[in-house]
């Protein structure tokens, strides 16, 4: 007997775990349709008969007290999309047996509820279908012309991302957290057949070693004044470019890139939604302590070019840490 042997599903039992869910991913967080037709009249196929209990010795929740019967049986697996199945053996600690089985649970009771019933398909637009494109950068490449800085979609080149320099040079708080704090800014026109369809802004930092999606503006009060903080929505079309951007691959070491991605991070928030910014700036951020932010900043001494200017840009930093520790203690339960 080989020491490593797998216990694997057998054809059967995948494609009985794929038409009870018929062909949707399980993960509630998902859904995704994992079956259709590709454009050579054969089929795509990209979900996976998962194990709940590892198949062999060593992988993610493997139950040494199982039979090889139990672990190639029905009720250890989950169909889940590729993404969803690398997500689950990431984080056994996260993904416990108890979840995934919940997860499947839940699917195949939607699956029985819905059997004979119409289902809504959602058709995107172009912009919603675009985005879904950009969260894989080997979907895009990049435009080989010396007057052009952008990118084309490789399966449909009508979908093209241009990016434009707005010959502005001005610094914003996080300017000052880089290794150089030369800024610049461009506007990224996302593009069907010439056509502009969405555009942003991105900022170029670190003396262009970190290009990326300008991230949006709060508000908050306190001591007379209103001061600006630095955020993003999980999942948003700002987040899907910013990513994009960082991790489509380049032809150098992103050791720099890295580190200034990190220190514009100290100072921006990630809300989950926008309800949950609304709650947190209610709950966490009325009351504000001065003092706080003022001990948080004072190692930031040359942060701009008069006194006035490195008083508001410390306000700032100051202001952008205090929000992102109370952020890290409202998700870490501590307060």
């Amino acid at each position: 007997m080989k020491k490593n042997k797998r216990d694997d599903f057998t054809e059967t039992i995948k494609l009985k775990l794929a038409k009870r869910v018929a062909f949707i991913c399980s993960n509630p967080s998902c859904q995704k349709l994992t079956i259709g037709p590709s454009t050579n009249n054969t089929i795509n196929n990209i979900g996976v008969a998962s194990h709940i209990c590892a198949a062999s010795p060593g992988g993610p929740r493997y139950n040494k007290n199982m039979t090889e019967k139990e672990r190639k049986d029905l009720n250890n697996g989950i169909w889940l999309c590729q993404s969803c199945a690398k997500l689950i053996d990431s984080d056994e600690t996260k993904y416990t047996v108890k979840l995934l089985h919940s997860w499947k649970d839940e699917m195949e009771s939607t699956i029985i509820y819905n059997f004979g019933e119409r289902i809504n398909l959602k058709k995107k637009n172009k912009l919603e279908y675009i985005f879904d494109t950009l969260r894989d950068t080997n979907n895009w490449e990049q435009i080989q012309e010396d007057n052009i800085d952008g990118y084309y979609f490789k399966e449909n080149p009508s979908y093209m991302i241009e990016i434009i320099d707005d010959d502005n040079h001005n610094t914003e708080f996080y300017s000052y957290l880089m290794t150089n704090k030369s800024t610049s800014y461009y506007t990224l026109l996302l593009k069907y057949n010439t056509t502009c369809i969405y555009s942003t802004q991105v900022v170029c930092l670190d003396s262009s070693r970190l290009k990326t999606v300008v991230p949006l503006s709060s508000f908050v009060h306190y001591d007379g004044h209103t001061y600006k903080y630095k955020y993003f929505i999980k999942n948003s079309k700002e987040i899907i470019l910013r990513d994009f951007l960082f991790n489509y691959k380049k032809g150098y070491d992103k050791s720099e890139e890295i580190y200034a991605m990190n220190r514009l991070n100290e100072v921006v928030i990630e809300y989950e939604t926008e309800e949950e910014k609304d709650y947190f700036e209610n709950k966490y951020l009325k009351n504000i302590n001065s003092q706080d932010i003022k001990d948080l900043s004072k190692e930031y001494t040359y942060v701009g070019g008069n006194p006035k200017e490195i008083k508001i840009n410390q306000n700032h930093i100051g202001l952008g840490l205090y929000i992102k520790n109370k952020y890290n203690l409202y998700k870490n339960n501590v307060i």
